[in-house]
């Protein structure tokens, strides 16, 4: 196994009967963008969350680095990979910088570099000046790439002291026009390219 990769191994997911995922072997080694596509309910966001630590395996396991997902703590998992999820609800009145800038505070940025890290993200998903606007006024699209921002701020870096960082994201691109679309998936272009590695869920 290469070192500070993924590795699922035979993993599944069942809650109760009902099996979410089944046993599969999957390895995301550096250096690759790897994109899971399938139908709705094929499993794409159960792996992902599996990948990510949200979900633990009914059989098999998940390792990273050679250890096993359960092995990490959290805020040692939160310091090489970022998720994004699907939806990204909020129930509060949070402006568009408060959001993005909870990322770079989950990376341990003090105040004023988060600022700055979440303005750069904002500018990165063609949100400058949004900073001030309220999250949920926002459309669909354009709270996606906020987002997309707030997980970019919490792996500002694909390549820290030789640790690789990862992001994890699920369906990106499903809310936005086409032009964002290009501009989404050549962000994950370029961050792969600088040394990191993400892998998207696609529908």
């Amino acid at each position: 196994m290469m070192a500070q990769s993924f590795e699922v191994q035979g993993a599944s997911v069942s809650i109760g009967d009902k099996c979410l995922l089944h046993p599969l072997d999957l390895v995301i080694c550096p250096g690759e963008l790897v994109v899971i596509v399938g139908p709705n309910g094929a499993g794409k966001s159960t792996l992902l969350k599996l990948l990510a630590g949200d979900h633990k395996p009914s059989s098999g396991a998940v390792v990273y680095d050679g250890r096993p997902l359960s092995e990490w703590s959290e805020p040692k998992l939160a310091m090489r990979r970022a998720v994004m999820a699907q939806s990204g609800y909020l129930s509060f009145p949070f402006t568009v910088l408060e959001v993005v800038r909870l990322g770079a505070r989950l990376a341990s940025v003090d105040r004023q570099a988060a600022n700055e890290r979440a303005t750069e993200a904002l500018r990165r998903v063609d949100l400058a000046g949004y900073e001030g606007r309220f999250y949920s006024d926002l459309s669909g699209g354009e709270q996606q790439r906020v987002q997309l921002a707030r997980t970019l701020c919490q792996v500002w870096e694909p390549v820290i002291h030789d640790i690789r960082h990862f992001l994890f994201l699920d369906e990106p691109t499903a809310s936005l026009d086409i032009r964002h679309q290009i501009d989404i998936l050549s962000l994950a272009r370029d961050y792969v390219t600088a040394g990191g590695w993400m892998h998207r869920g696609a529908a």
